[in-house]
């Protein structure tokens, strides 16, 4: 019984350094994972803001042109006739009187169009900017940090091993 107990110490001793090997690793192979998800969500976001900047600036525009027609529309109705005649003698609203004109009838199909592809390309920036996690500077820090200390643990592991391995050899060889 006596001669036993040294022997599950030992065996206790190396599962446990052998344990502490394997959990080193698992530690390291998911921080660098998570390093390397963050690259590729940051990479992510920077294509996702990207596009919704652009489907956002395609909105304004789309507003931008709605507004346009609508003055060019409220020119052509105010400067007909006689009730116009004061207000409409500036060189820009001369401008939409003419683009007015040209248009015709055409401003409903032409402010639905309009409409349309405001809404579109809303909904569109709104839905493209959905940003993944990353980490911040912080916790890229803090994940070094704990590569730092595994590593240090990781290597204190190996030279207790050779520690226990040669304490095993004195024991043998005083017996």
């Amino acid at each position: 019984m006596v001669v036993a107990l040294p022997q599950a110490i030992n065996q206790t001793v190396q599962k446990t350094l052998r344990s502490l090997k394997g959990h080193c690793a698992a530690i390291l192979k998911r921080i660098e994972q998570r390093i390397a998800e963050d690259a590729a969500n940051k990479a992510t976001n920077r294509r996702r803001t990207t596009n919704s900047l652009l489907l956002g600036a395609g909105s304004s525009l789309a507003a931008l042109l709605m507004l346009l027609l609508l003055a060019m529309y409220m020119a052509g109705v105010l400067c007909r006739g006689q009730h116009g005649r004061g207000v409409c003698s500036g060189n820009a609203v001369e401008t939409l009187v003419a683009w007015s004109d040209r248009l015709g009838g055409s401003f409903g199909g032409l402010a639905g169009c309009a409409v349309a592809a405001w809404l579109v390309l809303g909904v569109a920036a709104w839905l493209s900017w959905r940003a993944l996690p990353s980490l911040s500077k912080r916790d890229l820090r803090r994940l070094e940090e704990f590569r730092g200390y595994v590593q240090v643990v990781a290597k204190q592991e190996n030279a207790l091993y050779t520690e226990y391995f040669a304490t095993l050899a004195h024991n043998v060889q005083e017996r």
